[in-house]
C-alpha cells in the first residue's frame, strides 16, 4: 500500500486540522496521488506550494487537503535528522500555523 494512500485513510477517520510531515520527499508525489485517489477519498480540492525562502537549505513546503467537507492543512518541514536548526523551523511553523504554540504549550504545561 502506497504510504500516501496509508494517510489518506488516517485522515478520513481521524479528521485532523494538520498533518506535519518529517521530511520533504512525500510532497514530490503530492500531486500524483490525489489525482489517483481523488475518488475514493471524496477528495474535492487540493494545493501544494514551495515556500520561496529556504530554511537550512531547504523548501519547505504547506498544502492542503479538502476531503468530505474538511480542510486538512499540511505542513512538510525538513527531517530533523538533517542536521537542522530548530529554533527556524520552530519559528517557520509558529508564523504558519499561529495555534501550534499555545497547543504546544499547554500540552508541555
Amino acid at each position: 500500500m502506497p504510504a500516501w494512500e496509508a494517510i489518506l485513510h488516517v485522515f478520513s477517520v481521524s479528521r485532523p486540522t494538520l498533518c506535519l510531515f518529517l521530511g520533504v520527499t512525500a510532497a514530490k508525489c503530492f500531486d500524483y496521488y490525489m489525482r489517483q485517489y481523488q475518488s475514493q477519498f471524496n477528495i474535492t480540492r487540493w494545493n501544494l506550494m514551495v515556500q520561496k525562502t529556504r530554511i537550512n537549505r531547504c523548501y519547505p513546503r504547506s498544502g492542503t487537503i479538502t476531503m468530505g467537507g474538511s480542510t486538512i492543512a499540511l505542513e512538510f518541514i525538513r527531517h530533523p535528522s538533517m542536521f537542522v536548526t530548530c529554533s527556524a523551523w520552530r519559528e517557520y511553523l509558529f508564523k504558519r500555523v499561529p495555534w501550534l504554540k499555545a497547543e504546544i504549550d499547554s500540552i508541555l504545561a
